[in-house]
Parts: C-alpha cells; sequence; structure tokens
C-alpha cells in the first residue's frame, strides 16, 4: 500500500515518518501519469489548462530536484564523517562538517 498520494496533507513512509523525496517523486509521477490519461484539450475546466497543469509540474520537478540534491549532499556529509574517523582532519573543518551534517539531517529527515 502507498502511503503517498498527491491529495494527502501528510506524507509518510511505512515507518509512519515524513519521507519528502519519496512523496515528491510519486507526486511527480501521479501528475506526469494524469497528464498522459488525459485529454486536456477537451476539458474545459481551467484547473486542466495545460498551461496550469505544465506550473504544477515544473514546481513538482523543482522539488524534487532540490530534495535530491540535499539528499545527496546528507550523503555525502556522512561519508565525509565516516571517513574523519581514519583520516587526521583539522578540527575546524571537522566541526564544519559536522554542523553542516547537523543542520542537513535537521531539516531534510
Amino acid at each position: 500500500m502507498d502511503n503517498c498520494s498527491i491529495n494527502s496533507s501528510v506524507n509518510v513512509n511505512n515507518d509512519m515518518e515524513v519521507d519528502p523525496l519519496y512523496c515528491s517523486i510519486r507526486a511527480y509521477e501521479e501528475a506526469c501519469d494524469f497528464l498522459n490519461y488525459t485529454d486536456i484539450e477537451t476539458d474545459n475546466s481551467e484547473f486542466f489548462s495545460n498551461n496550469v497543469i505544465s506550473q504544477q509540474i515544473s514546481v513538482l520537478e523543482s522539488w524534487t530536484f532540490a530534495v535530491k540534491t540535499a539528499q545527496s549532499a546528507l550523503d555525502a556529509l556522512r561519508l565525509a564523517i565516516k571517513e574523519m574517523e581514519y583520516v587526521d582532519v583539522d578540527p575546524l573543518i571537522a566541526s564544519m562538517i559536522r554542523a553542516a551534517f547537523g543542520y542537513f539531517s535537521m531539516h531534510i529527515q
């Protein structure tokens, strides 16, 4: 069962935690599926106009890209912290990496 949907006000994964990357990708996929199966040209409603839907998808694409980029940064910082266990790193750099990891992990997960 998929706990993410475009219409849900709170998107959660199976662990009942917010998973913005998964939910953004699902929302984008659902929007694309909707476009593929909807005859936008014959629908008179403004909500379904090509311009409005393409703007919605553009926002979803931007959000998905931002979350993926932030998740990649978090993964890179996690790797850097792990590598610091084996390499002698300047304390200032180490504290900056840990601070960045703390910031990203607080805002992404």
